[in-house]
């Protein structure tokens, strides 16, 4: 169960990436309606609506992955250092492609 903070956080970033993305569909709307669709509505109702869709969609996942990080509380340990990643083996593959002007 996630503490009260951590809901509130999560609802603070979800209204302001809300407001942002709808204030970006509703001015995509507005610049397409005015330049291409002369003046029509829809193009302003279809970025609100794809603005609006998009919020969503992040609210949700925001909401239904509690235990993800979000890069802001990352712990750095000084102890060891990394350990070197694994090494790749060389690929032994029998495609051979033909060279220019020898056949």
């Amino acid at each position: 169960m996630a503490s009260e903070g951590d809901l509130g956080r999560k609802w603070d970033r979800c209204v302001a990436d809300s407001a942002v993305k709808l204030g970006a569909g509703f001015g995509l709307g507005i610049v397409f309606s005015v330049i291409f669709f002369k003046r029509r509505t829809w193009p302003i109702a279809f970025g609100s609506g794809m603005g609006l869709g998009m919020a969503y969609s992040n609210c949700q996942h925001d909401f239904q992955s509690p235990y993800l990080l979000h890069g802001k509380f990352v712990k750095m340990s000084f102890g060891q250092p990394p350990a070197a990643p694994p090494e790749i083996p060389a690929c032994k593959c029998s495609l051979q492609l033909p060279v220019k002007g020898k056949q």
